[in-house]
């Protein structure tokens, strides 16, 4: 008879507590009951939690051990992108609950499931799921890097390659906000082409984030600066307007100042900067009239392949060089480039 008085009691004792965990599970969202640490959501406690593009959102979750010995040393396997805000407790006993508090990014956009596997140092094996599901609504398309005026730089005489990135969120079927790209205007040393690349940004396809690469070939011949429009060919009512693209031509070899003055009574010293802008820099060598006295302000080797090399110039005392009919001047060469510096006499009253 006792044998079975505590059968009895065994049975009912195994329905309440049955019961008791089916009433703590609920249906409650992100609730994960059959596992040794049964979790569930608290807060927020809607089915999927609505968010903005890569919001920080903090989640709580209650669990429950449902395993007849302790747990020890309790943690949640998470990513860079994962903050703990309230931590497991040290040791949690059997039937006992506890809150966890974890800071978590949002995708970038639509439906995506978070699970965070949960371990603890007596167990080898993981004992429960922090799990939670984010929906981010997002119009497409839209621009994360729209185009806008650009301005490049080029050198006389060098070939330079120059490459233009925008990138925007949109639907891999629908039409592309670029099909293509023309010139109109000034461009005739330039040329171009465009490269769209797409990469997944929700999970389940329906969006990508688009890269398009505008590759720029510039090809100056004269220093100058000038500017064209670059049109975009598309048939998505999205797509952008043109934009301005400048361009700055600098000389290969420039002087500053680019002239020199000397008083007629007076001997005076300048000092004249020669800026190499050549991509393959080699000596700067100077060629100047009789009567005019030039030296590297450091003389080495090295000092003369510099993007900004010094000379000073001084003139002799007789300013005959001033006497002959063409005006003088200082010619500094690297490369096959040159730079003329012109001397000038101003005279005393």
């Amino acid at each position: 008879m006792k044998l079975v008085r505590k059968f009895l009691l065994g049975m009912f004792l195994a329905a309440v507590s049955a019961a008791a965990v089916f009433i703590w599970n609920g249906l409650k969202p992100g609730t994960v009951p059959d596992t040794p640490l049964a979790s569930r959501r608290v807060a927020p406690v809607t089915e999927m939690i609505p968010a903005t593009s890569m919001e920080s959102v903090d989640v709580t979750w209650e669990v429950r051990n449902q395993t007849m010995e302790p747990m020890r040393g309790l943690k949640a396997q998470t990513d860079c992108q994962c903050r703990i805000r309230e931590a497991f407790p040290a040791v949690l006993h059997p039937g006992e609950t506890a809150r966890v508090s974890i800071r978590l990014t949002a995708p970038n956009a639509g439906v995506a499931q978070r699970s965070l596997p949960v371990f603890c140092d007596n167990m080898p094996v993981s004992v429960g799921t922090l799990q939670v599901t984010f929906r981010v609504d997002v119009k497409a398309p839209f621009w994360l890097q729209p185009p806008k005026m650009v301005r490049l730089q080029g050198v006389t005489g060098q070939t330079s390659e120059h490459e233009i990135v925008w990138e925007s969120i949109e639907s891999p079927i629908a039409q592309k906000l670029i099909e293509d790209i023309r010139c109109e205007g000034n461009a005739q040393s330039i040329s171009m082409d465009l490269q769209s690349i797409d990469q997944p940004w929700t999970d389940d396809g329906t969006l990508v984030k688009r890269k398009y690469a505008v590759h720029i070939q510039l090809e100056p011949v004269a220093a100058d600066t000038s500017s064209f429009t670059l049109l975009f060919d598309s048939q998505n009512p999205e797509a952008p307007r043109p934009i301005t693209i400048q361009t700055q031509i600098q000389p290969a070899l420039s002087a500053f100042p680019p002239q020199l003055t000397f008083c007629e009574l007076e001997t005076l010293q300048h000092t004249v900067t020669v800026v190499n802008r050549l991509r393959k820099r080699g000596p700067i060598e100077f060629f100047a009239p009789t009567g005019v006295t030039i030296r590297r302000v450091n003389p080495s080797t090295e000092a003369t392949q510099q993007s900004a090399v010094q000379f000073e110039v001084r003139l002799s005392q007789d300013r005959s060089v001033f006497n002959n009919a063409v005006s003088p001047a200082i010619q500094f060469v690297s490369a096959g480039t040159e730079v003329l510096v012109p001397l000038l006499c101003k005279k005393e009253n």
